[in-house]
């Protein structure tokens, strides 16, 4: 399981620095990845040595970390799509109005 959550969250470490970029195709296509590798998340027995349980926490908590710093991310982008289709389709009535 350790292995697996390692590579979630080196995908999760690439997904941030794609969003910092705003390469949002290379985001879909890694989240995409990260999800199934995810799905197989299920699959893996659960530790049972305490040290493994712990070493499995610490990586999900940074996981969970970077989740939040994507999900800032793309909120932001999110919000300054829907102002630019908003300054774009006042700009289309303004033009029709006057004519032009």
């Amino acid at each position: 399981m350790q292995h697996r959550l390692n590579e979630v969250l080196a995908i999760s470490r690439q997904i941030l620095e794609q969003s910092k970029v705003q390469e949002w195709d290379e985001v879909e296509a890694l989240q995409s990845k990260r999800a199934s590798l995810t799905q197989t998340l299920q699959t893996i027995p659960v530790p049972v040595a305490q040290q493994d349980i712990d070493s499995c926490a610490n990586v999900s908590f940074q996981i969970q970390t970077l989740n939040d710093e994507i999900l800032l991310l793309s909120q932001t982008n999110k919000q300054n799509l829907y102002e630019d289709i908003k300054r774009n389709n006042k700009s289309k009535k303004m033009s029709t109005a006057y004519g032009k």
